[in-house]
Formats: C-alpha cells, structure tokens, sequence
C-alpha cells in the first residue's frame, strides 16, 4: 500500500462527492456527500462494467481504498487514478487505538 494524505488522495482518486456531475450517467448515490449505501455494492460494480471511466473507492474500517470491497462502510464513484495500492489511512482511527 501507498498511503497518501486526504487532499493529495482526493485529488488522485477525483472522486465524485456531488450528485449533479452523476446525474447524466443515470446513478445517484445516497446524497451525503456522494457516499453509496454497501448494498448498491452490486449496482457500482456494474455501473463501472457499462462506464469503464469510473471506478470504486471503498471505505473500510480506518481506511478509504482505491478499489472495490465487498461490505465496506460506504463507497464513492471516482474518475481519476485507479492504481490499487494507493489509500488514504484515517489518522483518527489511530488516535482511538
């Protein structure tokens, strides 16, 4: 893994944190900040199948990983890098433990 800070992972990943720039490709997330629920796990999957543009970032645990996880806490669709070994590790979570 290569972990990156959150505004430098952001701007890697460009994940889609607004509805609008979603809304022509027909999908919308849950509204909270473009964050899909784990149960449309299946529908992202497809989405990005149809939209090869496109890929997953999963949120897991103490991490946001650049790829596709089943049951994590929440996902976004992303338009920018998608190398898997590149993530963004939650310091509050380190903090707690």
């Amino acid at each position: 893994m290569r972990p990156l800070d959150w505004e430098d992972f952001l701007k890697t990943t460009k994940q889609i944190w607004q509805d609008k720039l979603l809304r022509p490709y027909g999908i919308a997330s849950c509204g909270t900040h473009g964050q899909f629920e784990p149960d449309r796990f299946e529908e992202l999957l497809q989405f990005c199948k149809e939209n090869p543009e496109f890929h997953v970032v999963s949120s897991v645990k103490d991490r946001d990983l650049n790829y596709a996880v089943p049951d994590a806490l929440f996902y976004r669709l992303a338009l920018g890098n998608k190398d898997p070994f590149i993530c963004y590790l939650c310091p509050l979570h380190y903090k707690i433990c």
